[in-house]
């Protein structure tokens, strides 16, 4: 029987950086959820799809997606933030995460996925 590919949960708001990243999960052996461009469509994607990690972007709009990361935490769902924005905007409950800082290199967004999903392989 041949293993599910871990789902990740892809949440971005600028659709040609939403698009090079669905490309660099699914290149990587992952399999892409989404993206979503706004909390609440990432929201229902959590609902509705088994989701295993996500990288989310940290601004969506006029949104921030701190309570999206709350809600990957109570569902124990690692994650990694994405930004183009300095990391002290960040809140600080959210400093810890894995940070993908834009423009992101390929093999960053590789190394962050088998860090997140680490305990999934183990």
């Amino acid at each position: 029987m041949d293993a599910v590919a871990p789902r990740v949960l892809l949440v971005e708001d600028e659709p040609l950086i939403a698009m090079e990243l669905e490309a660099l999960v699914a290149e990587a052996g992952f399999e892409p959820i989404g993206p979503a461009a706004s909390c609440d469509a990432a929201f229902e994607l959590i609902e509705a799809r088994k989701v295993d990690a996500a990288i989310i972007d940290y601004i969506l709009g006029d949104d921030v997606s701190d309570a999206l990361a709350a809600e990957l935490c109570d569902r124990r769902i690692p994650w990694a933030l994405t930004t183009g924005f300095d990391p002290a905007i960040l809140s600080g409950r959210f400093q810890t995460v894995p940070l993908i800082a834009k423009p992101f290199a390929e093999e960053e967004v590789r190394a962050v996925l088998a860090e997140l999903l680490s305990d999934r392989t183990a």
